[in-house]
């Protein structure tokens, strides 16, 4: 009789010529040790549920290592604290736990020979084998406690995907559908490299411009080269009010006459000038009477109106005009004109390729697209701008990310259908025992309705049905009657009226355990949830009755609120919400295998900030 040995996909299947006859060269097909073995780190046994948990509480001692004790190779060390202290033992015990398991399983499967032993049966197996090596490397005296082999360890928490079949599931068809996620990759840049030569094609230089305090760029005073030194508050307000004392150059800003070459500010090179900026307006301006933002109304210096006026840091061909020297703000004098928080700090702009694909990508993302749209419709046209940037948001935000998704949804539904395929032939064989099983049921129910026949006719009665509905319905308004300030005589009516629903629907349970049996009543998880709530129901008026001036009690307030859950009653009458709510409760199992690798794969990144950073 083959030996039986446990895999990912079966827990009985026969042994086949892919499994080692000697396993490490020792131990042979057939040996008693080696199928114990087989059995003890079977998939679904108490010894992989304890390496689970293994990896559960490495994955948490990684977190709670102390960086604020390091060496001079900014490692955490142990000798001064005793967190990490604690921490490197048990990382000790943890790498004797894993290697352990990697031993018991190359002797049950065998290590390399054979496509279905330790390393070639699983991928997830080879990522195991890898971080233990290197775990086991790093313990090692001769060796260097490397950087590199305390990094890989963060990669730990990923073994937790080989042991829930949900992750696995997700991450399979993640790798199955590489390639069509790859053509909405390509897809998607295709559409950011578009947009992005559209937006250097329109947009170039645009974001530069803001609104100026004085119409033309000016020099500075031979005493006064700080934004920091007291001069400069009196030297901006003079600047504004007599500009033409301070004129940079005697030409003019742009002329549309001139070309890049025959720019003067690229024929007389950057100036040691600057042009003050409306620290009041923090917003982009329209060059040429474009834009939402045109730089209209005054501001007022000791009293005088002063016209403001849009310009930039760069002509009208992208010559800069000054030096970019860190005088006289702090930072270079080219970015004064985008360097705050509401610009992005001058990171948005579509100046070249390469920034306005990332400031595309950064639209696409949903991620602050709105800053960068209202900084492009003060500086150019607000209907064409909004378009521009919907689309962009509807065809790269929302249709390539469902696309994304489709992808995955699809991959995933290719997976389901092979899993039914592969089932297909043990369905087969155990369906004679399924089918004697149901004939038994059907006996046992025939027995039962033989037996309370009439009883069952009662409580299935559309009538019944309907009335035990209209109360459910009732008690819902009665609980909805209750508020603050209620007279006593309405409380008791309300009261009353309580007690007579708990009675109707402690009958009605009464009824279906009578009719249908105890077992087979408790043995239905809603029928069950209907018992808790009657039974916390009868007992909150027993207390009561017993103690009625106990009302107020916090006890007594708990066992109220159960009352709140009647409302889900109608889920059993119900039968669309019923079957509504069944399939939320189906999606969300689904949703919390995604929350589990989206926090896993977050905390690993966090690791690694740790760990580097």
């Amino acid at each position: 009789m083959p030996v039986k040995i446990y895999t990912d996909d079966d827990e009985t299947n026969s042994i086949d010529h892919d499994i080692p006859k000697y396993s490490l060269c020792l131990f042979p097909l057939r040996s008693n040790l080696r199928e114990k073995i087989t059995n003890f780190v079977s998939p679904r046994s108490a010894f992989e549920s304890f390496i689970l948990l293994a990896i559960v509480l490495n994955s948490i001692s990684m977190g709670c290592v102390d960086f604020s004790y390091i060496d001079e190779n900014y490692q955490p060390r142990s000798d001064i604290s005793a967190r990490n202290y604690v921490i490197e033992r048990a990382e000790i015990v943890f790498n004797a736990i894993f290697l352990l398991e990697l031993i018991l399983k190359s002797i049950a499967y065998g290590f390399i020979f054979g496509r279905r032993s330790y390393i070639w049966r699983d991928n997830w197996n080879k990522l195991d084998f890898v971080i233990v090596l290197i775990s086991i490397l790093g313990m090692t005296p001769l060796i260097p406690n490397l950087s590199f082999m305390r990094a890989c360890r963060v990669l730990r928490p990923l073994r937790s995907i080989s042991k829930l079949p949900g992750l696995r599931k997700i991450i399979g068809a993640v790798v199955d559908s590489l390639e069509d996620l790859f053509n909405v990759v390509v897809l998607l840049g295709f559409l950011l490299v578009c947009f992005s030569i559209m937006g250097v094609l329109f947009w170039k230089g645009l974001f530069h411009a803001r609104c100026r305090v004085t119409p033309f760029p000016v020099k500075f005073p031979a005493n006064c080269r700080s934004v920091k030194e007291p001069c400069w508050e009196p030297f901006i307000t003079d600047v504004a009010i007599y500009p033409d004392n301070y004129r940079c150059l005697p030409d003019d800003n742009d002329n549309n006459s001139w070309t890049q070459p025959t720019s003067p500010w690229f024929l007389k090179g950057p100036q040691d000038c600057f042009w003050p900026i409306d620290t009041t307006d923090y917003r982009t301006c329209g060059l040429g009477g474009f834009g939402m933002n045109k730089c209209e109304g005054t501001i007022s210096f000791e009293n005088e109106l002063i016209y403001r006026s849009c310009g930039s840091n760069y002509d009208a061909f992208g010559n800069p005009r000054f030096v970019d020297s860190n005088e006289p703000f702090g930072y270079p004098r080219m970015k004064s004109g985008v360097f705050n928080e509401e610009l992005n700090w001058g990171f948005s702009n579509y100046d070249n390729f390469f920034s306005a694909f990332v400031t595309s990508f950064q639209v696409v993302s949903l991620e602050g697209w709105t800053q960068v749209m209202y900084m492009t419709n003060d500086a150019w046209m607000l209907v064409p701008s909004i378009v521009v940037y919907v689309t962009l948001i509807m065809v790269g935000g929302y249709i390539v990310l469902n696309l994304v998704l489709a992808v995955i949804t699809g991959s995933m539904d290719n997976l389901e259908e092979e899993e039914e395929s592969e089932e297909i032939e043990t369905k087969e064989v155990n369906i004679e025992r399924r089918s004697l099983v149901q004939r038994l049921s059907s006996h046992a129910s025939v027995f039962i309705s033989k037996r309370n026949v009439r009883i069952m006719r009662f409580v299935n009665n559309p009538k019944f049905v309907d009335f035990m509905m209209l109360c459910i319905v009732l008690n819902t308004v009665v609980l909805g009657l209750d508020h603050y300030q209620i007279s006593d005589d309405m409380a008791s009516i309300l009261e009353n009226l309580n007690m007579l629903f708990s009675a109707i629907f402690a009958v009605e349970m009464t009824l279906c355990i009578v009719g249908i049996g105890l077992k087979a009543y408790l043995s239905d998880p809603i029928l069950c949830f209907d018992a808790f709530i009657v039974v916390t129901s009868l007992i909150e008026i027993m207390m009561t009755l017993i103690d009625p001036f106990g009302a107020g009690s916090s006890g007594l307030s708990v066992l109220r609120s159960f009352r709140l859950f009647r409302i889900f009653k109608m889920a059993k009458k119900w039968k669309s919400l019923h079957n509504l709510l069944k399939t939320m409760y189906a999606t969300v199992l689904e949703i919390g295998n995604f929350a589990i690798l989206l926090i896993l794969f977050i905390y690993i990144y966090a690791l690694t900030g740790i760990q580097f950073f």
